[in-house]
């Protein structure tokens, strides 16, 4: 049986979209031959964030009573004592531990954020990387959210089942944050006994990330670890998040078409509708033209509205037999490309 549990933290519909940054940086500290003292840089790009946590796992070789440190942001100690909300102790002794801080009065975005972490222990504490998760407003939309953290070990041939309720049935987005011991262990992922990843060939902290997901109200999510005969270790494959998120609208949704294209020679006029088929703005759109591998086009349009068509005409010069247009832009946090090839007359 697994061992371990994750705790709720976030349990609500938010306003505005989620943000997520996920740090797998390994890091030694304490002990005979390790520094004291471990800095990190925690770069926020988004202007506002609310509702922000931060996730950090960490792996001991002693009792947690033994250990002191100090975890500060800025200059501003967040916690004095080594009390993890989480603690699950492994066959051969070595204990994760893992701490959620509450940072929504601390960290507002925009701008660079010093981590800090002091320690002091016997022998060496292994950071084994941090998750921050925070709510980015934006008016008209909401989302629903649903955040454990902590810490499930689990042994080849065993399942950790987690079951949850949602607010309303649709499409939801999935991210666990697990720790693979080996690229031979394998991880096979079920939503309502429907089979949909099988994680193989990774190695250490992992973000896995699940789209478009249908879930209704009462729903089952099993993460099975298969039996393998392969060596390695530790044998355990440890989970340290499950989030859960549904938005209220689609986002951004770019499409391209050709309205005229006259060519001269090495001349060409290419007149091109870019539409935003989304129901939210499109912030940054970035439109690129290609031929024969040159950069032709280097457009930049600061927004484009939802159900708005616009037209870019291109006076390009050097045109082999085609141009590929590529509309780049963000929606959700994650990059999008959609293209377009435009052959000559």
């Amino acid at each position: 049986m697994p061992k371990g549990d994750l705790l709720d933290f976030i349990k609500a519909e938010v306003n505005g979209l989620i943000y997520q940054s996920t740090v797998s940086d390994e890091v030694k500290l304490g002990g005979r031959s390790y520094p004291r003292t471990y800095k990190h840089i925690i770069e926020i790009d988004e202007q506002c964030l609310s509702e922000t946590y931060l996730t950090l796992v960490a792996t001991l070789n002693e009792p947690p009573t033994k250990v002191s440190w100090k975890v500060s942001i800025e200059g501003l100690s967040i916690i004095r004592e080594f009390k993890p909300q989480i603690t699950a102790e492994t066959s051969s002794g070595s204990i994760y531990t893992v701490h959620v801080f509450d940072l929504s009065k601390i960290i507002k975005g925009g701008r660079t954020y010093e981590l800090m972490i002091s320690c002091d222990s016997s022998k060496p504490i292994i950071i084994n990387g941090f998750e921050l998760i925070g709510v980015k407003p934006l008016s008209g939309v909401s989302t629903e959210t649903y955040y454990k953290a902590g810490c499930v070990l689990i042994n080849p041939s065993e399942t950790y089942v987690s079951k949850f309720n949602v607010m309303s049935s649709g499409t939801y987005n999935l991210s666990l944050l697990m720790n693979l011991p080996s690229r031979n262990s394998s991880v096979d992922i079920t939503l309502n006994n429907t089979h949909i990843k099988t994680l193989s060939n990774l190695l250490g902290l992992n973000n896995i990330q699940l789209t478009n997901l249908h879930v209704g109200s009462d729903n089952v999510l099993a993460i099975h670890h298969r039996e393998s005969s392969e060596l390695y270790h530790p044998r355990y494959v440890a989970l340290f998040s499950i989030l859960k998120y549904k938005l209220s609208c689609n986002g951004p949704e770019i499409s391209l078409s050709a309205d005229e294209v006259t060519c001269n020679g090495d001349f060409c006029k290419i007149m091109i509708s870019i539409k935003n088929e989304g129901d939210i703005p499109c912030d940054n759109l970035i439109i690129t033209g290609f031929s024969a591998g040159t950069i032709l086009v280097r457009d930049v349009i600061p927004i484009l509205k939802p159900h708005e068509v616009i037209q870019r005409c291109y006076n390009l010069k050097n045109v082999n037999q085609a141009v590929t247009f590529k509309a780049a832009y963000k929606k959700f946090g994650r990059q999008c490309i959609n293209e377009l090839k435009v052959i000559r007359p």
